[in-house]
């Protein structure tokens, strides 16, 4: 009875730690358990989340630039607007569990602006560790070693980011979901952990 007790602490000190930090755990709890599934479910649902707002943020774009572009420029992002409102539109109507990370991972048809369009897109990258990161205002993530031409990452979903803050410094993980519309690689990605660096 003591041990069985003991077992019932340690699982619900387990939960109470995911439910409340930023980070999830790299290794399941334990095979087959209904707390693996929730955290799995979870990170699926985060990254949907980020999938529908990376297509929201697109849309944002291309509507700005619409406004004041014209000719052959003016029908690329009509273009760009329709196929993206019509993924958005199938994007909402998934579950968490009919979502597959890396199923956005592809450029917007007809859409050539610097590498954008142009490069082959590699495979959709597994996740990417990031030993000094931080995020900005705008959810542009900077991080040691970055250059001007990029690789440039766009944390989504925006809000929430449980215990993230901006300007504080993390080790990251984060997994790329979709491409950025923009002349250098840039990608939307989702957090995946996050231990500020002390």
């Amino acid at each position: 009875m003591k041990k069985q007790a003991q077992k019932w602490l340690m699982l619900l000190g387990l939960l109470g730690v995911v439910a409340c930090s930023p980070r999830l755990s790299d290794a399941p709890l334990s095979s087959g358990t209904e707390t693996e599934d929730t955290e799995g479910n979870r990170w699926q649902e985060t990254c949907l989340r980020g999938t529908i707002e990376a297509f929201n943020m697109e849309i944002d774009r291309y509507t700005g630039w619409l406004q004041t572009a014209d000719g052959e420029q003016a029908a690329m992002y009509q273009q760009a607007l329709d196929y993206l409102q019509k993924e958005l539109q199938a994007y909402e109507n998934l579950s968490p569990a009919e979502y597959t990370v890396g199923s956005a991972w592809r450029y917007i048809p007809g859409v050539v602006m610097g590498t954008y369009g142009r490069d082959t897109l590699p495979p959709v990258p597994e996740r990417i560790k990031l030993e000094d990161a931080w995020l900005e205002e705008d959810g542009l993530l900077h991080y040691e070693g970055m250059s001007r031409s990029g690789p440039f990452y766009t944390l989504v979903p925006t809000e929430p980011q449980p215990g993230i803050q901006t300007g504080v410094h993390y080790r990251m993980e984060i997994q790329p979901i979709m491409p950025v519309s923009y002349p250098f690689p840039s990608y939307y990605v989702c957090l995946y952990t996050a231990d500020v660096l002390k």
